[in-house]
């Protein structure tokens, strides 16, 4: 597949992007970055954006864990938390 040399360089930085907030494990960053190439139809490594996919899955799941562990870490009352789990 022959590109220019100015997709090349998107496909490139998207990719350099998407690695290291990949390893930065940051919740905000991977959506922007992932969300991104969604939406511009960069045509980066399958194996790189099936595992981006899986980490924006993994830390929205942890994320979602930290919000609701937050929502009941005031509650006093047993009844009201097992209830909520």
């Amino acid at each position: 597949m022959s590109r220019s040399l100015k997709a090349l360089e998107e496909i490139n930085k998207a990719e350099e992007d998407m690695r290291q907030t990949i390893a930065s494990g940051d919740f905000y960053k991977v959506d922007k970055a992932y969300k991104h190439i969604l939406n511009n139809s960069i045509d980066i490594d399958a194996k790189l954006l099936h595992e981006a996919e899986e980490t924006h899955l993994k830390l929205e799941r942890e994320l979602d864990i930290r919000t609701f562990i937050k929502s009941v870490d005031h509650n006093e009352s047993y009844k009201t938390i097992k209830k909520a789990v």
